[in-house]
């Protein structure tokens, strides 16, 4: 599903930057799609360091008591995570 929402969209905004602009269709295309790309290429992983120092992430619409025993973080197995 994904995928088909990515390639509709690509092909989308390609037809439309054409439409707006036929000479300089492929250099609009490129900022319009490289832009985004730089954000996520720099702010992805900054996003995710942060989210790592919050601690043990769980899977989403549960918490830890919601999680079995075995799975809820131990902090005396590991002496250096905090949990």
């Amino acid at each position: 599903m994904y995928a088909l929402y990515v390639g509709v969209a690509g092909v989308l905004l390609a037809l439309q930057v054409e439409d707006i602009d036929p000479a300089d269709k492929v250099a609009n295309f490129g900022l319009i799609a490289g832009v985004p790309a730089s954000f996520a290429t720099v702010f992805n992983p900054v996003a995710g360091a942060l989210s790592d120092r919050s601690g043990r992430r769980h899977p989403s619409g549960s918490s830890a008591a919601d999680s079995p025993p075995s799975r809820r973080c131990s902090c005396s197995a590991s002496p250096t995570r905090s949990c």
